[in-house]
């Protein structure tokens, strides 16, 4: 009788740990830029000094500049076991879109495949899975429904970011291309001050959301897009916003 309770309670211990791992779901995320470096502005930095005398308020208009400059818009992820969708809200609704509206990944395969744009122009981009050292910690949190674990993020022996994930979610998910293989990403926290913080989960996939893989455009590789990106954005710079035709 005694082995009986006991073998009871472990069982409803084990469904109970079950009850805590998703099988699918729809999650949402915000996402905020990092300001600009002024590298990055040099020359918005040297027109204010011309035209400002003043230092102070030179520093001023310089700090605004750079907070107009952040973006934050809103990622999906959608996932059904190994297979996930993470849509850019911004570049989906941008009347020109330039970057990856759809990211797609297949936890069985070693690349990910981006439904990407150059100036409304589609393009299919794989990529290979980036590589990073992943340190494991201790440390956790409660980010909304979930108990999320702290995994330090390095590259060259460098720390790139600070990632939460959840291990009641089995399946390496994420929604930027920084994945751990210990459980779905909440929350990343990189060193430029880019940030994606975790703001609602549902049960109920979106119907508007399909999780297929893109198929829409000419097939390049990332290195190829961003290189044929580059290149249409200088010549937008150097046309004065002139038209730029991207070839077939």
């Amino acid at each position: 009788m005694k082995n009986l309770f006991i073998l009871c309670f472990l069982t409803l211990v084990f469904m109970s740990k079950q009850s805590l791992s998703y099988s699918q779901g729809y999650l949402k995320y915000e996402f905020t830029s990092a300001a600009p470096s002024d590298e990055s502005i040099q020359d918005r930095i040297e027109q204010i000094k011309t035209q400002i005398p003043d230092e102070a308020l030179q520093e001023k208009v310089i700090q605004q500049l750079k907070e107009k400059m952040i973006q934050s818009y809103q990622i999906n992820l959608v996932f059904e076991g190994e297979v996930a969708v993470a849509q850019n809200e911004n570049t989906k609704n941008a009347p020109l879109k330039v970057g990856d509206e759809i990211i797609y990944r297949n936890t069985n395969e070693p690349v990910c495949t981006s439904q990407s744009y150059i100036f409304n122009k589609a393009f299919v981009v794989t990529d290979s899975l980036p590589t990073y050292e992943v340190t494991y910690t201790e440390e956790t949190k409660q980010i909304g429904p979930f108990k999320a674990y702290k995994a330090i993020l390095k590259q060259n022996e460098e720390e790139v970011a600070q990632v939460w994930y959840t291990k009641e979610i089995s399946y390496a998910h994420s929604p930027l291309k920084m994945y751990v293989e210990d459980g779905l990403v909440l929350e990343i926290l990189k060193k430029d001050g880019t940030k994606v913080i975790f703001k609602e989960f549902l049960k109920v996939l979106p119907k508007e959301i399909p999780l297929e893989k893109p198929n829409k455009g000419k097939t390049l590789t990332q290195s190829e897009f961003d290189m044929l990106k580059d290149e249409k954005l200088k010549d937008l710079q150097k046309g004065g916003g002139s038209t730029i035709v991207i070839g077939k």
